[in-house]
């Protein structure tokens, strides 16, 4: 038990060094999540978004081409608060979660 203990100590340490923080946002339903901000999960996310806009360009997009799971991580991120930050790529995930699911939004209205 001790060295799960170490190695959960070297890992909160590390996360504390890379300035791991979690932003708050609203999943679907309007109850509080939270969305962590850790150097891999906004890389994450970045790579994510670059393959979508890729997809954009190639055909028009549709709900089919995203995967629900990361429908669901872009819908948090749109929904993301993320306060008074100056952090460019917070702000910018965020801004294009929300094109891409206004994209959506106006893709399946003019197929319905």
């Amino acid at each position: 038990m001790r060295h799960i203990a170490i190695i959960e100590k070297r890992l909160d340490d590390l996360e504390s060094r890379l300035h791991c923080e979690r932003i708050p946002t609203m999943d679907s339903g309007g109850n509080k999540q939270w969305l962590s901000v850790s150097g891999k999960d906004i890389l994450d996310i970045y790579v994510s978004l670059l393959e979508i806009q890729a997809a954009e360009t190639s055909t028009e997009p549709t709900r089919a081409d995203i995967p629900p799971e990361m429908l669901d991580i872009l819908g948090l991120w749109a929904r993301a608060e993320l306060g008074a930050t100056n952090d460019q790529i917070l702000i910018y995930v965020r801004d294009e979660a929300k094109r891409i699911l206004a994209t959506e939004a106006a893709f399946e209205e003019v197929v319905a």
